[in-house]
């Protein structure tokens, strides 16, 4: 495949040239009928510019590259996405350099992309008090330093009020954007927030009065983009047995795990919902393995909760009041085999550590290795 990149500096030529099956790489400051190039990398060009390449190239592929390393215009972001938007053209936003090498590969390369898998698992809350974003957060954190790519966390909480002032993206602006019509994978990339452990993460819904207005149709489409925009991809469902932002997920996600607890009563509560969530999503969750968070209060123990859920613990937190997740590694311990077993089994590529960096790494974490 032959590129032609077009912009005020030639910063994209070596980036574009690792990219495998990019055979060659042209630059110029404008429009070249000279260069032959099967598709266009437009780098950060105005509005004008980008008009009078389409009037040049009017049947060319063609890729529009958006700066935001110096900072994100959105006055300007906004015109260019518009603009890309009219006439078909992919926006990438250039971040980073692995990023953006990235973004550029699934566009020059749609197929090779979709081929490539996008797993996904569900930690679904038993009930509120249950833990799953304390687990789902220790998991983030091990996949995103275990292996390449990108990790995501979404949480899908209907009322998600400790989110409010974040500042992070949440389901809700997703779920607008793609009423808009311009949501994407990579869209959905470029607003999430990292973290400092690496984690792309996206908060649940803080917009009380629009819990229960999400419709069916239109949230599986954004929980479907939210498979591709990650390579690996954590959601927290929680207990809201009657709201869509619980059922579809329930329904889409095949890899499920139930967090379930000791605190009888609060258990007897999801028991009692199971054949209203049969109903709405046609979906037994018997079977569905469990993570048991032994918190020490009440009775129920692991063996009494897998009699009921018809499944077996797949891990065991002996989740105190003491544990607090920024204070202790007992729980990412705990989750660490599980993490192996899925890098294992999704094919997922392993991150490289050298031996300097090694010597950084905390115990719990380079046991298995």
């Amino acid at each position: 495949m032959n590129i032609l990149i077009i912009g005020e500096t030639s910063r994209l030529l070596p980036l574009v040239r690792v990219i495998p099956d990019v055979v060659d790489v042209h630059y110029a400051l404008k429009p070249d009928i000279s260069i032959t190039a099967d598709i266009l990398v437009l780098d950060h060009i105005d509005a004008a510019m980008l008009q009078s390449i389409h009037h040049t190239y009017p049947n060319k592929r063609m890729v529009y590259v958006y700066s935001a390393r110096g900072g994100l215009n959105h006055e300007y972001y906004k015109t260019m996405r518009e603009g890309c938007q009219r006439r078909q053209i992919p926006l990438v936003t250039d971040i980073a350099d692995d990023q953006l090498i990235e973004e550029l590969e699934k566009c020059l390369f749609p197929n090779r992309m979709k081929a490539k898998p996008q797993p996904a698992i569900a930690l679904v809350g038993c009930h509120r008090r249950a833990g799953k974003n304390t687990f789902a957060q220790s998991i983030a954190e091990i996949m995103a330093q275990k292996i390449t790519g990108a990790v995501g966390w979404i949480d899908l909480d209907p009322y998600a009020l400790d989110d409010h002032d974040s500042g992070n993206a949440s389901i809700w602006s997703l779920y607008r954007e793609y009423e808009s019509g311009v949501l994407s994978p990579e869209r959905i990339r470029e607003t999430a927030r990292r973290d400092d452990e690496g984690v792309y993460r996206i908060v649940g819904n803080a917009k009380l009065d629009t819990a229960r207005q999400y419709k069916p149709q239109l949230l599986e489409q954004v929980i479907r983009m939210s498979f591709q925009a990650f390579d690996f991809t954590v959601f927290t469902v929680s207990p809201y047995w009657d709201n869509t932002l619980t059922l579809v997920p329930l329904r889409l996600i095949d890899r499920k795990y139930l967090v379930a607890t000791s605190r009888v009563e609060e258990m007897q509560e999801f028991y009692a919902a199971k054949p209203q969530i049969n109903f709405h999503t046609h979906l037994d969750l018997t079977g569905v393995p469990f993570i048991f968070n032994f918190d020490g209060l009440d009775n129920e123990t692991e063996k009494i909760v897998a009699a009921k859920l018809g499944a077996n613990a797949v891990v065991t937190v002996p989740n105190l009041p003491r544990m607090k997740v920024k204070e202790t590694d007992e729980i990412r311990e705990k989750f660490e085999p599980m993490a192996d077993r899925w890098i294992t089994e999704l094919s997922l590529n392993l991150r490289n550590v050298s031996p300097e960096r090694q010597s950084f790494i905390p115990r719990w974490f380079r046991r298995s290795s």
